[in-house]
C-alpha cells in the first residue's frame, strides 16, 4: 500500500512539474507576444504621424505642433496644376516629382522650421518663433528656387510653381487661414503667395458663399423653396398663354430671396439638382388645376445626373399633365458646350412631347448646327439685348437677326425683361412672339388672371 501511495505521489509531482513548465512557457510566449504588440503599436503610432511617400511628418503631426504654445508662422504650399502631371505622365512620375519637391523644400528650410506633407500636392512649412517677415522672405525664395531650377525626371523637365498662403500667430486657425490664402493665390493667377487677411474681398466672398449655402440647405430641409410664376404674353393674340416657374427661397427672417442671390453658391455645394427636383414637383402640382403651359429651368448638372427623362415623365403621369404643356428651358451654353449625351437627352425629351426652349439666346457665340439638331420650340432672347431695346440701334439689329433665324428654323421667340411700355412696343414692332417681364407681370406665388393692363392690350 505504501508503495502505491509513493508511486502516485511521484506521478503527481511529475504532473505538477510539467504543468509548471507548460505554464511558464505560455507566460513566456505571452510576454513575447505582449512585447511584439507594444512594438507594433509603437510602429503604428510612428506611421500615424508619417507620410508614406516622402517620410515627412503628416497632417496629424502638424495638428499637434500647432496646438503647442508659442508664436508660429504657417506657410501653406499647393503645387499648381499637379493633376496634369499625373494625367499626362502617370502617377509614377507624379510620385517622383513629389519626392524631389519634398527633398528640395526640406533642404531649403531654416533651422526653426519644419516641413509637413498634408495631401497629394499640398505641403506645409511651420516656422517656430519666426523673425519679422521670415515667412514672406522664405516664400519668395522658394518660388524663385523652383523657377530657376526645374525638376528633372529622366529626360522630362517639370516646371514646378506654387500657390502659397500664409498666416502667423498662436491661434488654432493657422492652418485654415493659410489654406484659404493659398486658394486666394490661385484665384489671383497662381505662382504667388498671399497673406491671410480677414477683410480681403476673397475671404468676404467665401463667408457670403457659406452663408448662402447654409441658407439653401435650410430652405430645402424646411420646405422653404418656393415657386413663383411670371406670365408670358402672346404679342399677337394679346393673351397670357404660359408662365415661367421661377425659384425663390424663404429665409429665416421670412424674406423672399431671388435665385440670383443663391444659385451660384447652390451650384458650388452640389445642390442644383435638388432645387430643380423641388421646382419641378411644385410647378406640376400647381398647374394640374389649370390649363396653362409652363416652363421650368434646368441646369447642366441635371443632365449630368441623367434623371430628367424619367422624373419628368413620372410627374406628367402622376399629375395628369401632357408633356406638350411643359417647356424645358435650357441655357444656350448647354446646347453649345454640352456633351453629346446631354444633347441626346434633350432630343429624347423633345421626342416624348416636351418643348425645348433655348434660354439666354445670343450670349454665347452660337453653334447653329447644334441648335438645328435640337429643333427647339422657342428661343428666349437674352435680357442684355432687350434692356433699352427701344433706343439701342445695335441691339435692334441683333434682335432682328435672331427673330429671322428663329423664323427660319420654325421656332417662336420670347423677349425677357420687358420692363417698360416703350420696350414692349419695340418688341412687338420687331416681330417677337412673346413678351415676359415686369411690364407684363411680376413673378407671384399664384398665376394672375389672363387680363393685363390696358396699355399692354392696346399695343397688341
Amino acid at each position: 500500500m505504501q508503495e502505491h501511495y509513493e508511486h502516485n505521489e511521484i506521478k503527481l509531482n511529475e504532473t505538477i512539474a510539467y504543468e509548471r513548465k507548460r505554464v511558464g512557457r505560455l507566460l513566456a510566449k505571452e510576454r513575447d507576444l505582449q512585447k511584439q504588440l507594444e512594438e507594433q503599436a509603437k510602429r503604428l503610432e510612428t506611421f500615424r504621424y508619417k507620410d508614406d511617400l516622402t517620410g515627412l511628418d503628416n497632417k496629424h503631426a502638424l495638428k499637434e505642433e500647432i496646438s503647442k504654445q508659442g508664436d508660429k508662422a504657417l506657410l501653406f504650399i499647393d503645387i499648381d496644376h499637379f493633376e496634369s502631371i499625373n494625367t499626362l505622365y502617370g502617377m509614377g512620375y507624379g510620385n517622383k516629382v513629389l519626392k524631389e519637391t519634398a527633398v528640395r523644400l526640406e533642404r531649403f528650410l531654416p533651422s526653426n522650421a519644419k516641413l509637413f506633407r498634408i495631401s497629394a500636392d499640398e505641403f506645409v512649412v511651420l516656422i517656430f518663433a519666426p523673425t519679422p517677415d521670415q515667412e514672406l522672405l522664405l516664400s519668395q525664395q522658394i518660388l524663385a528656387m523652383f523657377k530657376q531650377a526645374p525638376i528633372v525626371i529622366g529626360e522630362i523637365e517639370f516646371d514646378i510653381e506654387f500657390s502659397m498662403g500664409m498666416d502667423r500667430g498662436s491661434h488654432a486657425k493657422l492652418f485654415i487661414h493659410a489654406k484659404t490664402a493659398s486658394q486666394e493665390a490661385k484665384e489671383r493667377g497662381r505662382s504667388r503667395m498671399v497673406v491671410f487677411q480677414t477683410d480681403s474681398d476673397y475671404v468676404k466672398r467665401q463667408r457670403d458663399t457659406l452663408y448662402w449655402i447654409q441658407t439653401v440647405k435650410d430652405a430645402l430641409k424646411n420646405d422653404h423653396v418656393m415657386s413663383y410664376y411670371q406670365p408670358i404674353y402672346n404679342n399677337e393674340t394679346g393673351r397670357i398663354e404660359k408662365y415661367e416657374a421661377l425659384c425663390r427661397i424663404l429665409d429665416k427672417q421670412g424674406k423672399v430671396l431671388v435665385a440670383s442671390d443663391f444659385i451660384h453658391p447652390a451650384y458650388l455645394a452640389g445642390l442644383t439638382t435638388k432645387i430643380t427636383r423641388v421646382m419641378i414637383d411644385k410647378a406640376f402640382k400647381y398647374f394640374q388645376s389649370n390649363s396653362y403651359s409652363f416652363s421650368i429651368n434646368v441646369a447642366a448638372e441635371d443632365f449630368h445626373e441623367r434623371y430628367l427623362e424619367d422624373f419628368l415623365q413620372y410627374k406628367c403621369d402622376y399629375y395628369h399633365i401632357p408633356p406638350q404643356r411643359v417647356f424645358i428651358e435650357v441655357v444656350e451654353s448647354i446646347t453649345i458646350n454640352g456633351t453629346d449625351e446631354t444633347l441626346e437627352q434633350i432630343k429624347r425629351l423633345r421626342s416624348k412631347g416636351f418643348n425645348i426652349t433655348i434660354d439666354d439666346f445670343g450670349v454665347d457665340q452660337s453653334v447653329f448646327s447644334r441648335l438645328l439638331r435640337l429643333e427647339a420650340k422657342t428661343i428666349k432672347i437674352d435680357s442684355s439685348f432687350i434692356r433699352g431695346l427701344d433706343t439701342n440701334l445695335s441691339n435692334q439689329m441683333i434682335v432682328e437677326n435672331i427673330v429671322s433665324f428663329a423664323s427660319r428654323i420654325g421656332a417662336q421667340t420670347i423677349a425677357e425683361y420687358v420692363d417698360t411700355k416703350a420696350v414692349h412696343e419695340k418688341v412687338c414692332e420687331l416681330g417677337i412672339d412673346f413678351s415676359q417681364g415686369y411690364y407684363i407681370g411680376e413673378p407671384t406665388p399664384t398665376v394672375v388672371s389672363n387680363s393685363v393692363n390696358d396699355s399692354v392690350n392696346n399695343i397688341a
